[in-house]
């Protein structure tokens, strides 16, 4: 299975709680093997 990245911008002013949803769901799907390397900028 090839990997995707997924890239989450991080800009001032970012409200953690709107990254941290989606983050933890491309992180699990990651544990679970599913191709997913979240990367954060």
């Amino acid at each position: 299975m090839s990997h995707r990245r997924v890239v989450f911008l991080l800009v001032p002013g970012v409200h953690l709680l709107d990254l941290a949803g989606p983050a933890q769901v491309f992180s699990t799907a990651a544990l679970l093997g599913l191709g997913y390397d979240p990367t954060y900028v």
